[in-house]
């Protein structure tokens, strides 16, 4: 979600400094980056610092945000930041700057509309509300993306913050569980989501 919200920002928000389309290269070194990330949050427990332990009703495996040992919390510590904190401020800031691209070109393209429609005051109305048709759905769909990151996302990083500040006993099977529903559940709307708001796709 960051690293999509991070191409949009730069198509969008910073046309003059990424002139270039999408590439082939260009994508798979997104993927790349994506994919060095990920192993570099998931190797630690392998060489001393945090755990993988069966979570909820012991039908999948996560890191251990249970064990209070100093190598799991530094390792606990950094996921909540490095794997929650920083995507969750990238996408609110990328998609937030995207919307406001989009509210300053239906500006100025309002602006140059008036100025080459001599006596056209009614083309000039029609274009202001498809233009804030355009700003409405931007919006909504922005708004969608960062909400649905967050609610798959925030009851996990809750729970481990609950685990990771000592107060275990307000956690239990259920407790456990319902949260790795949400995270997981992303892998099935987010694609949804993503085709349907691209004009391409559909």
């Amino acid at each position: 979600n960051a690293m999509i919200g991070l191409d949009r920002y730069f198509v969008i928000a910073q046309p003059f400094q990424n002139l270039k389309r999408m590439t082939s290269s260009r994508a798979m070194g997104m993927i790349f980056l994506v994919w060095v990330w990920s192993i570099i949050w998931s190797v630690p427990p392998f060489f001393g610092y945090g755990s993988y332990v069966p979570e909820g009703f012991q039908t999948s495996c996560t890191f251990d945000y249970l064990s209070q040992n100093r190598g799991n919390i530094l390792f606990n510590v950094g996921m909540y930041v490095f794997c929650y904190l920083v995507p969750v401020f990238v996408i609110i800031y990328c998609y937030y700057n995207i919307v406001k691209a989009v509210r300053r070109h239906e500006i100025e393209m309002m602006k140059l509309a008036e100025k080459l429609c001599e006596g056209g005051t009614r083309t000039v109305r029609m274009k202001s509300g498809d233009n804030k048709k355009s700003d409405v759905k931007a919006a909504k769909m922005s708004l969608l993306i960062v909400f649905l990151y967050l609610l798959a996302w925030t009851p996990y990083a809750i729970i481990a913050l609950v685990a990771l500040t000592g107060n275990r006993n307000h956690l239990n099977p259920y407790t456990s569980e319902l949260p790795v529903l949400f995270a997981k559940s992303s892998a099935v709307y987010n694609p949804i989501i993503y085709a349907i708001s691209h004009p391409k796709f559909r």
